[in-house]
């Protein structure tokens, strides 16, 4: 049994556990934004230099930006709430890169500058919220990506290939206003691939698995 297994058997034996006789769900929207650019990034650990075959670990920092989500869920008092949510993400590019090759352990920054390329990262996402008899609650749920890379104009005739994987959040929110607002600290932990590739030549660039970590400041109205 692996660790989102697990996890869901947790989830819905505390929610079973907590249920009320009747559920009232609400209607949620707002935005968020990247708190750190250091803490949103992809990191490639199994990426191959198509030049000297060579293995690495690849580093590309993303520029922070606003995503807006909607939700459908609930948040009554000692109770294991859950909620359904989509994330719409403006696309964002390049800020920097980091490349380490695995077999020398030489580092190597490279800076971006003019065009370059561009990634969009939605997502639908499920998460459990344990609520207090008091405004906090706690956050811990699943996603699922659907990432999107353009290619800078250097290399536009490249053809990307990127695959979305299941992801986790776990954060804290905090009702105000007679429970209209909410504001959300969340961590944000997504999977993804990439390839890229030539159509007019044989070359393969296998940046293979990656995972992105994202720090979200959201502030959410809920009906």
């Amino acid at each position: 049994m692996n660790s989102f297994k697990i996890l869901n058997f947790i989830l819905i034996g505390l929610w079973a556990a907590t249920a009320p006789a009747k559920i009232d769900l609400k209607l949620m929207f707002g935005a968020n934004t990247n708190l750190y650019s250091t803490s949103n990034f992809t990191d490639f650990e199994s990426y191959t230099n198509p030049a000297t075959k060579t293995l690495a670990s690849y580093q590309i920092f993303w520029n922070s930006g606003l995503s807006y989500f909607f939700e459908i869920g609930t948040v009554k008092e000692n109770f294991m709430n859950f909620k359904l949510g989509y994330n719409y993400e403006s696309e964002r590019s390049i800020s920097f890169f980091v490349i380490k090759n695995k077999t020398t352990g030489i580092e190597q920054t490279l800076y971006a500058s003019g065009q370059t390329a561009k990634l969009k990262m939605d997502d639908v996402y499920v998460d459990s919220t344990y609520r207090w008899d008091r405004p906090g609650y706690l956050i811990l749920g699943l996603n699922y990506c659907f990432p999107k890379f353009t290619p800078s104009p250097a290399t536009s005739t490249y053809q990307a290939t990127t695959t979305g994987r299941l992801g986790f959040n776990i954060g804290g929110g905090l009702l105000f206003f007679n429970e209209t607002m909410a504001i959300e600290l969340i961590s944000r932990y997504r999977y993804w691939s990439l390839k890229l590739t030539d159509p007019a030549t044989t070359y393969v660039e296998d940046y293979g698995n990656g995972n992105q970590a994202q720090l979200n400041f959201n502030l959410k109205f809920l009906y």
